[in-house]
């Protein structure tokens, strides 16, 4: 028989819906040892997207996750999502972030079982993996990877927003809302923008009408 796993390791992803900048994927192992009655943060961990979960508080969880647990990030850049696609894109970034992990931390990754977020699975993963949709919501291994990703891939929007401001990003995050396409719309798009989203081309098409007409 096999050696037992050591314990489960959580992978979420961030960004996704984002028109701007890299998704972030973060790895999480959560030890065996840690008890609700003396960590109660753990007792907070959620979602990242929870309405209940403001950038305080997720911050604070950040910082204590990764204090006490195992833990790795990665990314796929912008051009990588135009060339494979977000959902290929995401599952590199949760690649990397495992192979973060294990650099890291020195860990053997079939040791562990892998639980990805979603209906897919990471390929090129030679470890036990399962994927569980909305595992966010059943994992506090994938809900603390959540929470981690986020975190990360907030704090790189932010800085990109001191770079191209006039975009609102420090509060959408990238994300699609109404200001964020007119702003689109008036001050053209960066380098930072996925140009292969239809968004964001569908904005470019009505800056390039604007300039026509003006």
């Amino acid at each position: 028989m096999g050696q037992p796993l050591k314990g489960v390791i959580g992978v979420d992803e961030v960004g996704r819906g984002s028109l701007v900048g890299p998704v972030v994927a973060a790895a999480v192992c959560l030890p065996h040892t840690l008890c609700a009655t003396e960590h109660d943060w753990l007792l907070a961990i959620d979602d990242s997207k929870a309405s209940h979960l403001n950038r305080a508080k997720r911050l604070r969880l950040k910082d204590a996750i990764q204090a006490h647990g195992l833990w790795g990030l990665g990314q796929a850049s912008v051009e990588e999502i135009a060339h494979l696609n977000i959902v290929n894109a995401s599952l590199l970034a949760g690649r990397r972030a495992l192979a973060a992990l294990a650099q890291q931390f020195d860990c053997d990754l079939t040791h562990y079982l892998t639980l990805m977020d979603g209906r897919h699975r990471i390929p090129q993963h030679n470890a036990p993996q399962l994927s569980q949709i909305k595992g966010d919501a059943h994992s506090a291994a994938i809900a603390a990877a959540s929470i981690v990703a986020k975190a990360e891939r907030d704090a790189m929007i932010d800085t990109a927003a001191l770079q191209y401001p006039g975009y609102g990003w420090e509060q959408n995050a990238g994300y699609p809302t109404p200001a964020h396409q007119k702003a689109i719309a008036q001050l053209g798009v960066t380098p930072m923008h996925r140009h292969s989203y239809k968004t964001v081309q569908a904005a470019c098409q009505a800056e390039a009408v604007q300039q026509t007409l003006s």
